[in-house]
């Protein structure tokens, strides 16, 4: 997933099939946006769960292919943030399996 947010800043992560992040990468740790070890859906805010989990549905089929979604994120520090996220299904990837 790609993240981008008002903030003017990107992100990468890798989540397996259940939402778990596999991997954040620095910016996103180092902003306490997600870390590795957690789980994606608990920090989508409360009234954008379901669109959220329609996006993840269409990327993990397929889809959703090049699709974007907007919605709240909730930070490590207790923050609520503005992100849009761009999705790529790499599962199947040897390497990324994300």
């Amino acid at each position: 997933m790609l993240f981008r947010s008002q903030r003017a800043f990107s992100g990468v992560a890798i989540l397996d099939k259940e939402m778990a992040v596999k991997y954040a990468n620095p910016a996103l740790e180092r902003r306490s946006i997600i870390r590795a070890g957690l789980n994606y859906r608990d920090f989508v805010a409360p009234q954008d769960k379901g669109r959220f989990q329609r996006f993840w549905h269409d990327t993990v089929n397929g889809t959703g292919t090049d699709a974007s979604l907007e919605y709240r994120l909730k930070t490590t520090n207790d923050e609520w943030l503005d992100v849009e996220t761009s999705s790529n299904n790499l599962l199947q990837d040897e390497w990324i399996q994300g």
